[in-house]
């Protein structure tokens, strides 16, 4: 899914309405939610050892396996890295190709608050180079998900006296909005797995595999659903090969089950609490402040999509170039690698 243009910038750049101001701010937020998550996969990517035992893992990683669906293994590699530059920028070229598939379903409707998203990328990276193995991504998946559930220390723990009215970040933990930020069950259940990076983003096999935890699942996990997109599976059928971006199809359908099944009253205070930020924040603009009637629901329904001719998913840099390479536009690039 290449990056478009976005038909309507000029509602952004220069809003002369409240539905243009609600839109400036919406556009925002979605870029803003898209840098964070480009930040943390590529400037700051979460490194774990599969051998021996799980090191410390700062807090902000901590928050961030939060109010994910699952999580992306990367195996190490690091070799194939010194032989090929570009797999230097492997995992950026991968959210260039999950963030739209995973944005387009809702469009600006898509809940983007509290760090969500479809996937937490982590890269296996072990002293000496070597091969890690699925019991290892599941040994390491479970003692991540132990930090997790009790983080050292516990973020409320954590005490800083300086808050501004719209400051709540502190070394990049929402300590603020904390309670809001919760392990998902499915994060626990299911995990990616990216063995092989031989390929284009497009076509790139991964692993889905059940870890064999259970609770608090609405239903069991089944791999039928995805039956003709299965490329190989072992012989329990714990662990089936598919496409990437059927795998993030996959797991998008079971949160989203899973989201209905088990709504919880948690997520809806933390929707109303980003619901009565948002609105004064509009209401705050210098030149062009929000002066119509009281919003009600999520901030991601306020946007009417009913009169657009295409939904654009945010843009970001990187999202630009690699349209770009893959359009053939920048000289010395090669849209076959991606």
């Amino acid at each position: 899914m290449l990056q478009k243009e976005d038909p309507y910038m000029a509602r952004k750049r220069n809003p002369t309405t409240d539905q243009d101001i609600i839109y400036a701010q919406r556009r925002s937020d979605e870029g803003y939610h898209r840098f964070l998550l480009e930040r943390r996969v590529f400037t700051l990517p979460l490194i774990l050892p599969s051998l021996p035992r799980l090191p410390y893992v700062e807090l902000f990683d901590v928050q961030d396996c939060c109010n994910k669906a699952t999580a992306i293994y990367w195996a190490d590699y690091r070799q194939k890295q010194a032989c090929n530059p570009t797999y230097f920028t492997m995992l950026i070229k991968a959210l260039n190709v999950i963030y739209p598939q995973w944005f387009l379903v809702d469009g600006h409707h898509t809940d983007i608050e509290y760090g969500r998203f479809v996937a937490k990328f982590i890269r296996l990276q072990d002293a000496e180079i070597r091969q890690q193995t699925v019991a290892g991504v599941l040994k390491v998946h479970q003692e991540l998900c132990e930090r997790v559930i009790t983080p050292d220390p516990p973020i409320e723990t954590i005490e800083y006296q300086h808050w501004t009215r719209y400051s709540k970040f502190y070394f990049n933990i929402d300590i603020k909005n904390r309670i809001y930020y919760r392990l998902r069950p499915l994060f626990q259940a299911l995990v990616i797995y990216v063995e092989d990076i031989e390929h284009r983003c497009h076509e790139l096999p991964v692993k889905l595999i059940r870890t064999g935890f259970t609770d608090s699942l609405s239903a069991p996990i089944d791999f039928n659903d995805i039956k003709s997109g299965i490329l190989s599976q072992n012989e329990d059928g714990t662990i089936v090969t598919v496409l990437l971006q059927t795998a993030i199809k996959f797991v998008m359908a079971l949160d989203e089950r899973e989201r209905k099944a088990l709504p919880r009253k948690i997520d809806e205070e933390g929707q109303e609490v980003m619901r009565v930020r948002r609105l004064s924040i509009m209401r705050e603009r210098i030149k062009t402040p929000y002066n119509g009637p009281e919003l009600t629901g999520p901030p991601s329904s306020w946007v009417d999509t009913s009169k657009f001719e295409t939904v654009v998913v945010p843009f970001s840099h990187n999202s630009e170039v690699h349209a770009r390479i893959m359009r053939g536009e920048l000289p010395g690039t090669h849209p076959e690698t991606y």
